[in-house]
């Protein structure tokens, strides 16, 4: 279905003028409305815009032209099936703005300003381009990288660890995924351009990649392309963090914005979260191989804590992990859940004795030790489908073990802890036998705030929690 104007109400089209097309609609809520001005049957520029309220509301969609005409129109065209109502269709009455016979309209760069907006016309929209080795980059949950002109290599381990497996306990290439990293930058250009690509010679080919883009620590979209488009049209100084996807090997290429714009110096004051394990802290589970919604991710940007998620997918129990630590690396926060491919994807029924205890214990020890002040919560199996593999290896041998060592290390220091994964994940929050979802992850991370035992206000555990809404 479709409205457009007659020839006796044809108006003229001029290159490089604002037409502001204004309206009421009413309708059922996020139906579309393609609105556009034409050269006669020609559609010169179009938008699509969804409806907001099933009650009356005001509509404005401004456009600038590219064509000259003596034949404009105007045309809807009703994208879904339903009931619109439309009244006082004008053009040109309102501004870009939506002020009455304002003075507003599109610059160059097809940004609103001018008139009451308090913007600048922008009259030079070339772009400039920001190479990786700009100093106000951050790369967050990045332990080492190699960083040229030309692109950026991040690893979340020591690049050694990350490129070379070591048979039996972790997989190379899962080892190199990028998950929990995030570049971070701050700048006030209204127009934003990030570059990346999938390095597939220490990566997996991965067909999920997405991307999380957040402004001022809000959620604004996701994206599945490698060149991800930012606006921020107010011009004012926001700061700009893209996650990176859980299972591809993500390499930055260059960041562009507009002449006349730079990139400012960024805080990077933020306590360090670790996260230790298997697939589940890696991200598996989650069907878009998004970072957002990792248990490790919703923690850190819950707390306001950068995130080093230290999972690998398929990964058994191996102390040699504490050799990332050399780079320096000081967490304040550190969960281990670790233990299920130890059950299932061993070779004999004296693994967990033999091999996946002492290390593990070796492990909680050693971090203990070498950093006293960092608050350690150990994560005890989560729920499964799959607890048994005989009657020597299973999720129960596993959890009593971990835990007997728990208690054990707990009469030496005092910064250790545990908790039960298992009372707060369900069958509702998996997404196979094993592996959690989105909701599973999301009552995972509440578990995890809701009984850390270190020293963290009560005031920001509290925040921490109603911002857990977000992901439900």
């Amino acid at each position: 279905m479709r409205i457009f104007n007659t020839g006796t109400c044809y108006y003229n089209l001029t290159p490089g003028e604002t037409y502001t097309v204004s309206f009421y609609m009413k309708g059922e809520v996020n139906d579309v409305v393609n609105v556009s001005i034409m050269n006669n049957t020609t559609v010169d520029q179009n938008e699509n815009v969804a409806v907001t309220s099933n009650d009356w509301d005001f509509y404005t969609v401004s456009f600038k032209a590219t064509t000259t005409s003596t034949q404009g129109r105007i045309k809807l065209i009703f994208k879904d099936a339903g009931t619109y109502y439309i009244d006082d269709l004008q053009l040109n009455t309102y501004d870009c703005n939506g002020d009455l016979a304002g003075a507003a309209s599109l610059d160059d760069c097809g940004i609103c300003s001018g008139g009451n907006t308090g913007l600048a016309e922008i009259s030079n929209c070339s772009f400039q381009t920001i190479d990786p080795t700009n100093p106000n980059f951050i790369f967050e949950g990045a332990l080492e990288s190699d960083i040229s002109a030309s692109k950026a290599t991040l690893y979340r381990f020591k690049k050694d660890y990350a490129t070379t497996g070591v048979s039996g306990y972790y997989d190379q290439s899962r080892a190199a995924a990028s998950s929990g990293i995030t570049l971070r930058f701050k700048t006030s250009s209204p127009s934003i351009k990030a570059y990346f690509q999938e390095n597939l010679t220490i990566g997996e080919d991965v067909f999920w990649h997405t991307f999380d883009v957040y402004k001022n620590g809000v959620f604004q979209f996701d994206s599945q392309g490698w060149e991800i488009e930012m606006e921020n049209p107010s011009q004012e100084m926001v700061e700009w963090e893209i996650t990176m996807p859980t299972f591809s090997t993500v390499e930055f290429l260059k960041l562009e914005i507009l002449n006349g714009f730079s990139l400012e110096p960024i805080s990077k004051d933020k306590p360090v979260y670790l996260a230790i394990g298997n697939s589940i802290t890696h991200g598996m589970g989650i069907d878009s191989f998004s970072t957002r919604f990792t248990y490790p991710h919703i923690i850190a940007d819950s707390l306001g804590y950068e995130l080093h998620n230290w999972g690998i997918g398929g990964s058994k129990v191996y102390d040699g992990i504490l050799d990332n630590f050399s780079t320096g690396l000081t967490p304040d926060l550190i969960t281990i859940l670790w233990g299920f491919n130890d059950v299932h994807f061993s070779g004999h029924d004296s693994y967990l004795d033999a091999n996946t205890f002492p290390k593990y214990e070796t492990l909680l020890s050693t971090i203990a030790q070498d950093f006293p002040d960092a608050c350690i919560m150990a994560i005890l199996s989560t729920y499964t489908l799959d607890s048994v593999n005989t009657s020597a290896r299973n999720i129960d041998s596993l959890r009593s073990g971990q835990l007997a060592i728990i208690e054990t290390l707990q009469n030496t220091y005092s910064n250790i802890d545990y908790m039960n994964g298992w009372d707060y994940t369900d069958e509702d929050g998996l997404n196979d036998d094993v592996h959690l979802n989105s909701t599973g992850n999301t009552d995972l991370a509440y578990g995890v705030i809701s009984e850390l035992p270190c020293d963290i206000p009560t005031g920001i555990k509290a925040q921490a929690k109603r911002k857990l809404y977000a992901y439900t």
